[in-house]
């Protein structure tokens, strides 16, 4: 009795979900790939691949644009397609992964991307899997609506968010205040400071050193404040992007 209650629990809440199917598999294939964006180009390899987009694992956080050309190349052939980046989920591990959906393919882009994905002879192996038995499979009927429900919160960044620790100087309503950076993005920047009388919303001026050398100085618009412990931590939203913020900071932190 109580497994058929079980049962028609997880049925309601399965037909309650708004499911999101995949129009097309999604291979593991390693194919290297050049990503061009802001007259730039950074070579890697697809971690994952299908006729709707790709999936990168990068050495380390890059801000990427809304769009950017991806330069697929193997075999002698070369395939540049045009997308937009759906999530950039850069972690303090090296786990930083980019996802990319294709714009529409023409008959021939998808003929030639088809061929990439599929002329990887090591590819064709077959993956033997276990056959769970009865105990696996009540599990996870058991565990499925919690699974769903966190799938559901989660929501995957389109910029990554990067742990720095930087001196910024911030001014807002004729205050100083000194800070350090505790993460930076290409859209802000979280900050912790001294206990302050300072406000809690407002537009100020910011910036952003790396061992005397200005990394960033402009405008922005304080978004949060609250304290912790002894400290004030706050969030800044910049009024621009600014996409070189990470590569400047990484180029100088290694003598580049």
């Amino acid at each position: 009795a109580a497994y058929n209650i079980l049962l028609l629990g997880s049925a309601i809440f399965a037909a309650k979900e708004d499911v999101q199917r995949r129009g097309s598999f999604r291979l593991e294939r390693q194919i290297p790939c050049v990503l061009m964006f802001n007259h730039r180009k950074m070579a890697f390899q697809t971690r994952d691949i299908s006729e709707a987009g790709l999936g990168l694992r990068l050495d380390r956080p890059v801000f990427l644009p809304q769009r950017v050309t991806v330069r697929l190349e193997y075999g002698g052939g070369t395939l540049q397609i045009q997308g937009v980046v759906v999530h950039n989920d850069g972690t303090p591990s090296e786990k930083n992964l980019v996802g990319i959906k294709f714009d529409p393919l023409t008959l021939q882009e998808e003929q030639k991307l088809i061929h990439m994905m599929h002329s990887i002879p090591e590819d064709w192996r077959v993956n033997e899997k276990v056959v769970e038995g009865f105990g696996n499979s009540f599990t996870q009927l058991a565990t499925s609506p919690f699974k769903s429900f966190v799938k559901l919160k989660n929501v995957r960044r389109t910029q990554p968010r990067i742990r720095a620790s930087l001196s910024c100087d911030l001014q807002i309503n004729g205050k100083t205040i000194k800070a350090v950076t505790k993460d930076i993005s290409s859209r802000g920047v979280q900050i912790v400071a001294s206990q302050g009388d300072w406000p809690t919303r407002g537009i100020l001026s910011i910036k952003v050193s790396y061992q005397g050398q200005i990394l960033l100085s402009g405008q922005g618009q304080l978004v949060w404040k609250k304290r912790q412990f002894n400290k004030d931590l706050a969030g800044v939203r910049w009024f621009e992007d600014h996409p070189l913020l990470y590569e400047t900071w990484y180029s100088m932190s290694r003598g580049a």
